[in-house]
This record gives C-alpha cells, sequence and structure tokens, in this order.
C-alpha cells in the first residue's frame, strides 16, 4: 500500500481523536467561565458543529505525532479539596489483527473508504453526543456554575478506568460503542462511568446557595452605600 494512503487514514483518525475529545470535554466541562480561553475556528467537520477548543488540541501535541497512542480523558468532580473521578473515556486506534483486502488497494481506493468511513464517523460522534447526556454525570455539568467539573488527557490503556473505579469501591458501568473499521486499523470509543452522582448533586447544590447567598449580600451593600 503507498504510504499517501496510510497518511491520508492518518489525517482523518487525527481529526476524529481530537473531534471525540472536544465533543466529551465540551459536554462535561463549562468552558465560558475559562478566563482566556482561546477557541479554533468554528467548523463542522464530520457534520458536527462544536467549537474547536486549542486547550484541548494543544494538550493532544502526542497524538499529532503518533495517532495510535491510546486517548484517556478522565471527567473529575472537585470539592472540599477532593478531586473525585466520574467517568474515564477511551479513544483509541489500533491496528486490525487480520490485515483486510483493503491493504491490497491504491491510494485511490482507499480515498474511497475514507469517505464512507467519515459518514460513519458522524454517526458515531452523534450518539455520542447524545449517549453523554444521559449519564448521571450529565446533571452535575447542567447545575455546574461555577464549574466543579475538570478533565484530564493522558495517555492509558482502556481497561486502567476498570481498576480505578474498583479501587474506589463504587458502583460503575462501561459501554462500548461499535468500532469502526478503516484500511489501517479500528476506531473504538468506550466509557466507563460511576453510576451514583447524587452525593456531588447536593454538595453543588449547597455550594450554588452559598453563592447566591453571597450575591444577595454583595448587593444589600451596594444599595446601602448608594443611599447613604
Amino acid at each position: 500500500m503507498p504510504h499517501s494512503g496510510r497518511t491520508k487514514t492518518e489525517q482523518v483518525v487525527l481529526e476524529f481523536l481530537y473531534k471525540a475529545a472536544e465533543l466529551i470535554v465540551q459536554s462535561r466541562v463549562n468552558f465560558q467561565a475559562e478566563p482566556g480561553l482561546r477557541r479554533g475556528n468554528r467548523r463542522a467537520r464530520f457534520n458536527l458543529d462544536i467549537d474547536e477548543v486549542q486547550m484541548v488540541r494543544d494538550a493532544m501535541a502526542p497524538w499529532k505525532e503518533d495517532v495510535q497512542l491510546p486517548l484517556a480523558i478522565d471527567i473529575f468532580w472537585e470539592g472540599d479539596g477532593q478531586r473525585v473521578l466520574l467517568e474515564r473515556w477511551s479513544v483509541t486506534f489500533a491496528e486490525d489483527d487480520v490485515p483486510s483486502n483493503a491493504h491490497l488497494g491504491s491510494t485511490q481506493d482507499v480515498i474511497q473508504q475514507l469517505k464512507e468511513i467519515c459518514k460513519r464517523i458522524s454517526v458515531l460522534l452523534r450518539a455520542l453526543f447524545s449517549f453523554m447526556r444521559q449519564l448521571p454525570a450529565h446533571r452535575l455539568f447542567v447545575q455546574s456554575y461555577p464549574s466543579m467539573l475538570s478533565y484530564q488527557l493522558r495517555t492509558a490503556p482502556s481497561n486502567e478506568a476498570t481498576r480505578a473505579f474498583e479501587a474506589q469501591r463504587v458502583a460503575a458501568s462501561g459501554y462500548s460503542f461499535l468500532p469502526i473499521a478503516t484500511p489501517f486499523g479500528l476506531l473504538k470509543v468506550a466509557a466507563v462511568y460511576r453510576r451514583d452522582c447524587d452525593q456531588f448533586t447536593e454538595e453543588q447544590e449547597q455550594s450554588w446557595f452559598l453563592l447566591v447567598l453571597q450575591l444577595q449580600h454583595r448587593y444589600q451593600v451596594l444599595h446601602n452605600q448608594t443611599h447613604l
């Protein structure tokens, strides 16, 4: 297979990794509150119209060099000096164990296959978007102002997630999307997530209540000063 066929495939894979990471992070972290946030262009790649978050792409420099690095995206709840893992997402591109006939085709054959692969990626990203809004942590995101959720991008095998939740002795569930076959490997997205986030919701509501009281107090002080 000509080198250009692999190069074009890896370009599509890298953009998929970017988009998946941006979708996951923006579905959990309120970037409106981030000072000095630099956003890239808003491009509807894979027919998905979401912001390009430059800080996410900058953090993914290692994947720009090697798209086969396993990508782990951890979502944390932070409060009262704690940092608790809520979700771990795994996004990977791994070589298929059984070579397909596509390896024997031309660069033009690969380009034709990539057109169909982009359509499948589009469907997968939409499914991911919907799935994230059904998970327990979504309520925390919706109610999180100021934001109490954070994220971390790192290289880690997918089986690490299950061990992390087992160490915390909390109930967790997992889900894997159907992989997408490319001429040079499989695209996979999977998640392990904490099933019960109620305790964090309660603490978040208390923090919100205290914030409201502080704002009311400041307003009252300013009101009194203007009427002196």
